[in-house]
């Protein structure tokens, strides 16, 4: 059996889409944050700071986590020979 690009089993692909959609959530919040700050409910320090202590680490995790599964996608190629395999 094999698995190629366009043919991962639905766990990877669940996976991933998890991730692009918790990723795009963590946008959304961000924006919010920027809206507040042009609108002058938070403070452009107060923004960055969201930035650097709260968006910035989480975002990293979840590019660095859609990053390993791209690799892991990639190197996705098993041979079976289900003829071989004996029953147990």
């Amino acid at each position: 059996m094999e698995f190629k690009e366009g043919s991962l089993p639905r766990l990877y692909k669940d996976r991933i889409e998890y991730l692009y959609r918790f990723q795009e959530l963590l946008r959304l919040y961000h924006n919010k944050k920027g809206l507040d700050f042009r609108d002058g409910k938070i403070t452009e320090e107060e923004f960055r700071t969201f930035q650097s202590t709260w968006f910035n680490p989480r975002n990293n995790l979840v590019c660095a986590e859609i990053n390993k599964c791209k690799e892991h996608f990639k190197k996705i190629t098993v041979d079976v020979d289900i003829e071989s395999i004996e029953e147990s």
